[in-house]
């Protein structure tokens, strides 16, 4: 919640756990968490960041992902409607 203001502005409500996925990498492991989340207020503003874009289920694997990323654009792409 608190990256998601400092960096994007938004304010979420957090709706619940969707995924977990650890990834190894040379440097350690890196756990991810996923959540299912709402906006409920604020605007965009780029703060970190070059661009944002809204994807389509459809295409989101089209994206270049970072490889802890991809398993669960999978599972989004599977799962969600």
């Amino acid at each position: 919640m608190r990256e998601l203001k400092e960096k994007l502005n938004v304010e979420i409500s957090v709706k619940g756990f969707f995924c977990e996925n650890i990834y190894e990498c040379l440097s350690g492991s890196i756990q991810l968490l996923s959540y299912i989340a709402e906006i409920v207020s604020g605007d965009f503003i780029l703060t970190v960041h070059d661009k944002l874009e809204w994807a389509n289920r459809e295409n989101l694997l089209t994206f270049e992902l970072l490889p802890a990323d991809i398993p669960v654009a999978e599972k989004i792409v599977e799962e969600l409607l």
